[in-house]
């Protein structure tokens, strides 16, 4: 019986070694796997992207047509028509400037720092640190995605984390 219990011991002592190293492997496996969403977006929005890309287009297009058929309208109609036609077109430009759309692409694979970094690059936000700090403060740093974006210009900083985020 003692033979018994030392075999039975001594299987168990080996046998933990093997144990912890599959567990090990399984912890590890898990955690990548939970982690490897974040990096690689699921469903490649692609198509999604060239469609709004054309449609913007189409968009920028019928404006560009209106804007050439008011400048005809205005030139033919009387000198209070157009300062009329004037002072609406500047109101017009002015609304425009302020929902001034900036285009902004970030790469697949692309960290919230590299983000950051375009971000600014572009135009879109002041200051990569408080960028960075808000998307934590959220707790969509880790779920920003890459992709096109289209960002209005001068828009807070939960409304871009949330348009990158893919919360909106």
């Amino acid at each position: 019986m003692d033979k018994f219990i030392e075999k039975v011991k001594d299987f168990l002592y080996d046998a933990t070694d093997y144990v912890l190293i599959l567990l090990i492997v399984v912890v590890v496996a898990g955690v990548i796997g939970w982690k490897l969403d974040i990096l690689f977006a699921k469903g490649s929005d692609d198509e999604n992207i060239a469609s709004n890309t054309s449609k913007v287009e189409k968009e920028i297009s019928k404006e560009s047509k209106s804007k050439n058929k008011n400048k005809d309208k205005n030139k033919n109609s009387d000198k209070k028509a157009s300062n009329k036609n004037d002072k609406q077109d500047n109101k017009k430009t002015d609304k425009e400037v302020k929902k001034e759309v900036i285009p902004v692409t970030i790469p697949q694979g692309s960290l919230p720092p590299a983000i950051a970094n375009i971000l600014v690059e572009q135009g879109v936000i002041s200051d990569k640190y408080e960028f960075l700090k808000k998307s934590q403060e959220m707790q969509l740093d880790t779920k920003l995605r890459s992709g096109y974006y289209e960002i209005e210009k001068g828009s807070s900083l939960e409304t871009i984390i949330k348009v990158i985020a893919k919360q909106q």
